[in-house]
Formats: C-alpha cells, sequence, structure tokens
C-alpha cells in the first residue's frame, strides 16, 4: 500500500517470529486471485422480510418427506420459536426425521423450557457446546458434569453460530436471521432488526448437510430433561472440499482458505465494495483490502448498526472511522433499527449469511454463507444495500465523526477484542 502513503516511505523491519506465525495461521500472507467460480444454484431467492421468511419455511417444511436438519444460534422461547417447534412437531409426525441443533449459549433460556418436551414429541434436539450449569441443570452424571466442564473451558469462546435449515437434501434456507421475535415486523413493528437470509436449491446442500452432521456429532443429545454426551466428544473433522457457492470455517483450513479468497475479492475490486455489518471489527489485513479497492477506483461503502443488541458496539465501530477515512473508504451508521445482516457486494459477486467480519467470527465461531449467483438476486441486494445506505449516517464525514471520548472508550473495549 506503498503509494497509498505521503512522504517518503519507511524502513522495511523484517517479521518477527510471532509474525510469521500469525500469517501462517491466519492467512496474512499478500493476496493473490479470487479462487475461480464454480457452478450456480438451481433456483436462489433472498429476502429482508422476516416473516415471508417464516411463512416460506413452514411451507417447505410441511413439503418435506425425509429429512431436515436445522441448525440455529438462537431459538427464543417466544411466539416464533413456539410457531416453529408447531412445525417441526407437525414434520416428524408424518414420519420425518426432524434433526435440531442449538447453541448452548444462544439458545439458553429454549433449552431449559422447551426442548424436553419437543425431543419428546419425535424431533432430536442437540446442543453444542452446553456450559456446564446446564448440564447440571439437566441432572447427568458426574463424569458427564465433569466432562462437559472440561470442553467448556477448552472452547469457551467457540459457538455454533449458522442459521441453516436444509429439507431433503435439496433445499437450503441460509442467512442470519434468528429464531426469535426481534426479526419480526409483525411482532416489534418499526423496531424489529433489519437481516437478509436466502433460499438455495442445487448441489452446494450437501456440503451444508457435511457440515451439519460434523457439529451434530459433537453435540449433546436432549433427552427428557437430561443431556447426554454424543457419541464422541472429541473434535471429529468432516472433509468439507471448497465449494464456489457454499463457504464454511469448519476447520483451519476452510477459515484460512475463505478469508484469504474475502482479501483477494476486496483487493481486486474495480466497482464496489458494500458490506452491511452487524459486528464489524477488521482485522488490518482487512482495512488494507479496503484501501487498496478504494485506490483501484471503487466505491467502498461499509454500514454497521447504530442501535446495537451489544451495546458497546456502535463505540467499536467508531475507533475505526480516522483509518477507514485515511484510506478512502466510507463508514455508515444505520439509523431505523438495529442491523443484523451479514451481506457482501463485490463489484457483481454477492454472498448472504452468518460471518461477521469480527474475530469470533474469523477465528472461533461455526459460520456458513452463501454465494449468490442469479441477476434477480444481484438485484436485489443491490437494491436492499442501497436503501440500508439512504438511511445511514455517514461516520467518515467531518460533521458526522465520533468525538474523542467515544473512540477512546472503543478503543478501550477492543482490549477484548477475541471475544467480540
Amino acid at each position: 500500500m506503498d503509494e497509498l502513503r505521503s512522504g517518503p516511505p519507511a524502513p522495511k523491519r523484517s517479521p518477527t517470529g510471532l509474525q510469521r506465525l500469525t500469517r501462517t495461521l491466519f492467512g496474512l500472507r499478500p493476496v493473490g486471485a479470487p479462487l475461480p467460480p464454480s457452478g450456480r444454484w438451481l433456483s436462489e431467492r433472498v429476502t429482508a422480510d422476516f416473516d415471508r421468511y417464516l411463512e416460506d419455511l413452514e411451507a417447505d417444511l410441511a413439503q418435506a418427506k425425509r429429512l431436515v436438519v436445522l441448525e440455529v444460534y438462537i431459538f427464543s422461547d417466544d411466539e416464533v420459536g413456539r410457531r416453529i417447534e408447531e412445525a417441526l412437531r407437525a414434520t416428524a409426525r408424518r414420519g420425518v426425521r426432524v434433526l435440531l441443533a442449538v447453541d448452548g449459549i444462544g439458545s439458553a433460556v429454549w433449552l431449559e423450557r422447551r426442548a424436553g418436551a419437543l425431543a419428546q414429541h419425535g424431533v432430536e434436539v442437540r446442543v453444542y457446546h452446553p456450559p456446564p450449569w446446564q448440564v447440571a441443570g439437566f441432572s447427568v452424571s458426574t463424569r458427564q458434569r465433569l466432562a462437559a466442564a472440561g470442553r467448556w473451558f477448552r472452547y469457551i469462546n467457540r459457538r455454533n453460530h449458522r442459521k441453516v435449515c436444509v429439507i431433503d437434501g435439496r433445499i437450503a434456507w441460509v442467512g442470519s436471521m434468528n429464531l426469535t421475535r426481534e426479526h419480526s415486523a409483525a411482532q416489534m413493528g418499526p423496531h424489529a432488526w433489519r437481516d437478509t437470509v436466502a433460499r438455495v436449491e442445487g448441489d452446494g446442500v450437501r456440503i451444508l448437510v457435511r457440515a451439519f452432521i460434523a457439529a451434530w456429532r459433537r453435540s449433546w443429545r436432549v433427552v427428557g430433561q437430561r443431556l447426554h454426551p454424543s457419541l464422541s466428544l472429541r473434535s471429529l473433522h468432516l472433509p468439507l472440499p471448497p465449494d464456489g457457492l457454499v463457504r464454511l470455517n469448519h476447520g483451519m483450513r476452510m477459515r484460512r482458505l475463505y478469508y484469504r479468497d474475502l482479501l483477494a475479492r476486496i483487493t481486486h475490486a474495480r466497482q464496489r465494495v458494500w458490506i452491511a455489518n452487524a459486528y464489524f471489527v477488521p482485522q488490518g489485513s482487512l482495512i488494507r483490502a479496503l484501501g487498496a479497492a478504494a485506490a483501484n477506483g471503487a466505491d467502498v461503502k461499509v454500514i454497521v448498526p447504530a442501535q446495537s443488541d451489544v451495546w458497546f458496539m456502535s463505540f467499536v465501530a467508531a475507533t475505526f472511522t480516522d483509518a477507514l477515512a485515511q484510506v478512502g473508504v466510507r463508514l455508515y451508521s444505520y439509523q431505523p433499527c438495529m442491523l443484523h445482516e451479514k451481506t457482501l457486494l463485490i463489484d457483481d459477486w454477492v454472498s448472504v449469511g452468518s460471518t461477521n467480519l469480527n474475530h469470533r467470527s474469523l477465528r472461533h465461531d461455526l459460520e456458513a454463507d452463501v454465494v449468490l449467483t442469479s441477476a434477480e438476486s444481484l438485484r436485489t441486494v443491490e437494491r436492499l444495500l442501497s436503501e440500508d445506505i439512504a438511511a445511514s449516517r455517514d461516520l467518515t464525514a467531518v460533521t458526522h465523526r465520533p468525538n474523542w471520548l467515544v473512540r477512546a472508550f472503543g478503543n478501550l473495549m477492543l482490549i477484548g477484542q477475541r471475544w467480540i
């Protein structure tokens, strides 16, 4: 990025051993070309209407014939959660096998109140990385409780953050919409979270099924009011070949591969890089890639929420305004409500899913995204992001820059950035 600097270039320093190790682990070497395109979906549709999503998901569940797999970070004990519970029970009553995987932290309240009853109605329920107190609440044996505690402290920062439903191995819903009333305009009115989900059909769905199986086998079974270990609580890796339509981070190799591909796509962008991301905590390599795209003449815009469910995120976002403005990137703060989406539009390349551009998603949590290939999806995402930008405040504009106190507090929060 020497061409972006003013004055004489600084003398180059050899990287330390720790820096070389970090670059090796997290793919921070100079980026090459993006991965070549691979395939197209048989059909695809993207929507920001959560209530329509629920209706369409229920319709797909009603048509299921063999197998439904659903994994979600937040399954709430509210109107939306109970509505999907009934749809899953009705599907299981028809003889369809229904597998539901939830996260031990994201769905903690639902697990305590509702999971056991749903499991008794033919739905197989498992919990990814339940905390020790949750295991104790289900009255398992002392040995199992100790095993859970040991695994909890080893993987305390790793959650299943995916929002994926696969029906009969051919239809998949992928996005960042949890099963909670917070997303529903019918329940929350103008305060409903802004979010995006995609429905796809095609060969790429099989990769999502394999990823689900890998997490399922490492999760705890819900039987009545008890939690039981699965066949193996050890790390289990199912080979997941790179796919041009589905982007996963199952294993360090996949994390490195797709993060480097993202950096390459941004760096080589010529037209635009539009990003809407709920928890934007970029690494230096991502800021440099965004700056390279801006230097190429691309229109680079990042949209973050002004109102976040994590109270300090607006302070954290403010810390990056100067760095982004200096390299020609505009940072927007979405005003109407909580913006929860994770959408990328790089030239004409579109990605929708659950991955945040922060340390948690890139290094710890399980995530799933899909690449959309149709002209209709491109137009829809372009329209949705344009509407987001129009409803946002430009934080990189001089008149809207956060004051020094806001940025100082945000920098203080960044001390714990590996947890954000």
